[in-house]
């Protein structure tokens, strides 16, 4: 995988070309792009590349858009002229659904600006050259989001009927009676009583249900047990779908959790394992070192490197919070990058 990434951007470098504000070799070595090049390491976009060459090289508004924002811009161009719309439509449909992704999602800012210039680019006028494209437009400055209303206090809010009534409280008891009755299963029935008791009633499982479910698998193994067989189960199964079908629901802590159970059972399901390593990639920075630290372990309990991007990530990360963590987590840490062969990454 650092082979790979290596050479993607040796190659974009040949391919960049020079009338650009910013080539992709500047964009590849510019920490305001980061976030979305990471993402993009991922994705079918590094099979077509004299395609996305030219896209970037055409579509410098697009790339102003995350400047100005890193520079404290509330507003950027928006216009997209029809060299850079043709480029566009000239990318594959997956790379290009990909790319609208990542500058959509990746900064609440860039987002609604990206969105606005990525709309623009679906009706460029037949009858405009580059030459003669319009001024760029400027999405308007956002308005100040009024305060919220006052919220009361949870003692003044709640009738003196009782809890029952507060919007939610149903469906939260309900989650715990069925976190409840996952552990029944876990030391009842062992990894098949809760295979059974997911397949029964995962729909209406919440995410922390889901990851509680991880939690009671791995809780059910004996030392030199075998899971493979379970891991097979329809049961197993319908857990990875709901993690892949709702994974931006998901907390980050949960995730990292669920990548930790799955070591702890060596369970090595490659679309989950890299899914989740695609979706947590810029979230790293704002993660917590027992996340990090367990999303780590849970990757070398299965000897499974999504990319090595990720782990430079994390272990850039841990060395930031290095003075305040306890040993064991720097124990682990450093366990789980050997494990995986990241010698040269450990964080401590």
């Amino acid at each position: 995988m650092a082979r790979a990434a290596v050479l993607f951007v040796t190659l974009l470098s040949c391919l960049a070309a020079t009338q650009g504000t910013l080539t992709l070799k500047q964009i590849l070595n510019d920490s305001r792009f980061t976030a979305y090049v990471n993402q993009l390491l991922t994705t079918t976009c590094t099979a077509s590349l004299p395609a996305l060459s030219t896209a970037v090289d055409n579509c410098q508004n697009l790339v102003d858009i995350v400047v100005d924002v890193a520079g404290g811009s509330k507003t950027a161009p928006t216009t997209c002229d029809p060299a850079c719309a043709s480029s566009l439509s000239a990318l594959p449909e997956t790379c290009s659904t990909s790319l609208k992704t990542i500058f959509t999602t990746t900064d609440a800012t860039v987002g609604p600006l990206a969105s606005t210039f990525f709309a623009n680019s679906s009706s460029p006028s037949p009858s405009e050259s580059p030459s003669d494209a319009p001024e760029p437009s400027y999405a308007p400055e956002p308005s100040t989001k009024p305060s919220p209303p006052s919220v009361p206090t949870l003692a003044r809010a709640v009738p003196q009927a009782g809890l029952d009534v507060v919007p939610g409280f149903e469906e939260e008891r309900a989650s715990g009676e069925i976190d409840r009755r996952l552990g029944e299963a876990a030391s009842s029935g062992g990894a098949e009583g809760v295979a059974k008791l997911v397949d029964a009633e995962g729909g209406g499982f919440s995410e922390a249900n889901v990851a509680r479910a991880f939690r009671a698998f791995a809780e059910t193994l004996k030392p030199g047990a075998d899971f493979t067989a379970v891991s097979k189960h329809p049961g197993f199964q319908v857990l990875i779908d709901m993690v892949l079908s709702g994974m931006s629901r998901y907390p980050t802590a949960t995730l990292a959790q669920v990548i930790y159970d799955c070591g702890r059972l060596g369970v090595s399901e490659d679309m989950l394992l890299d899914e989740v390593a695609r979706h947590l990639m810029d979230k790293i920075p704002d993660m917590a070192p027992p996340e990090l630290v367990s999303l780590a372990s849970g990757y070398a309990g299965v000897a499974h490197s999504p990319s090595i991007l990720l782990f430079q990530a994390i272990s850039e990360r841990l060395r930031e919070e290095g003075a305040g963590l306890e040993a064991e987590l720097k124990t682990a840490a450093n366990e789980a990058f050997a494990e995986l062969g990241y010698t040269d990454l450990k964080p401590f």
